[in-house]
């Protein structure tokens, strides 16, 4: 079995880097062919009656917990943070959206 990340480096698409996990870096090519993938799919679910939603970059950490990503994630989950009161620690409030389900689920019930 490939690792999506090791083929990417190989076909020269995307590559992570440490300073900023979870978060992808597109080369060229490989933008170019998330776009081409983003607008086929995006007519595909047109034809079929979808509609299309977005929701936010960061989310709170207890959603995070909640949905069962926290701790199967968290080593590729980019935290913002506050300091704690003995400003010393960061408290990881926040963590950056490395996937949408557990914002999708919000969306679907509040429509």
């Amino acid at each position: 079995m490939y690792d999506h990340r090791e083929l990417a480096r190989v076909m020269d698409l995307f590559h992570f880097e440490e300073h900023s996990p979870g978060m992808i870096f597109w080369h060229p090519m490989g933008w170019r062919l998330y776009r081409v993938i983003e607008d086929y799919m995006r007519g595909v679910y047109e034809s079929y009656g979808f509609l299309e939603v977005r929701s936010p970059v960061a989310l709170s950490r207890a959603l995070w917990e909640k949905s069962g990503h926290w701790e199967k994630f968290r080593e590729g989950i980019f935290v913002v943070g506050s300091l704690g009161k003995n400003k010393e620690h960061l408290n990881p409030d926040y963590a950056l959206k490395t996937m949408s389900c557990p914002a999708h689920v919000g969306i679907y019930r509040a429509c």
